[in-house]
């Protein structure tokens, strides 16, 4: 692992930010450093997903950090990229809380 990098802290049960989304699809569609891998919050975001097995890094001859999308990580993002969009839906005010019958 690259020494830079703090692989202890992991956010168990907390929400991805876009931040996190931006980092994991960098990683999946590029081949390329990220262009903040220096920002606290990147590197962060990328010790989180190492540690939960979604990115691993790859291995290089130079000094950059290169991380790639592992299984699981492909399976979380195909997972995130079904959701379908939300709908909007209009509902009687007198049924909300009642069981349709």
């Amino acid at each position: 692992m690259h020494p830079q990098l703090n692989l202890t802290h992991v956010l168990k049960g907390e929400e991805m930010t876009p931040n996190d989304l931006e980092i994991l699809i960098h990683c999946y569609v590029s081949p390329e450093e990220h262009p903040r891998i220096n920002a606290p919050a990147v590197m962060e975001s990328i010790g989180k997903f190492v540690d939960d097995d979604i990115l691993e890094e790859r291995i290089t001859d130079g000094d950059k950090m290169l991380f790639k999308v592992t299984e699981k990580g492909v399976a979380f993002l195909r997972m995130i990229l079904s959701t379908p969009y939300p709908i909007k839906v209009w509902i009687n005010p007198r049924q909300v809380g009642k069981e349709a019958t």
